[in-house]
């Protein structure tokens, strides 16, 4: 897994006594997070099982239709896959959103960061950058 990924991803429960925290994700952009992100939607089944193997489970509020790996990503609310329904991910009180860099609408990035929802884009294109 990239340095950048892990930061995120295993940071997340610990960041907690850190008052502003800069992330670089895959798409080369700098996201601040004040606090640890606690309402996570995934919006690919690798990232999904990603955040289950690294003991995320609480964090996880939200996945696509196609997140059923671990079973228990089965109980996640579902967010759409292709056209992800944005409600939802605000019904949610999602606080951060995790998408892969080539399948991430501009559209919807732009709208989900206008609702002050961070997205962080990973890139796994091979099993090192896993």
């Amino acid at each position: 897994m990239k340095q950048r990924q892990r930061g995120i991803l295993t940071g997340m429960p610990f960041m907690a006594h850190v008052s502003s925290r800069a992330f670089v994700d895959d798409a080369g952009r700098r996201l601040y997070l004040a606090k640890p992100p606690a309402r996570v939607v995934s919006l690919a089944p690798s990232i999904t099982e990603m955040l289950f193997a690294l003991g995320l489970d609480e964090q996880i509020v939200g996945v696509t239709e196609f997140c059923d790996y671990p079973a228990v990503a089965r109980s996640r609310a579902k967010v759409g896959y292709a056209n992800p329904n944005v409600e939802t991910i605000i019904a949610l009180r999602s606080d951060m959103v995790l998408a892969p860099k080539d399948f991430l609408r501009p559209d919807l990035q732009a709208k989900l960061e206008q609702l002050k929802i961070p997205v962080f884009v990973l890139d796994a294109q091979t099993v090192e950058d896993i």
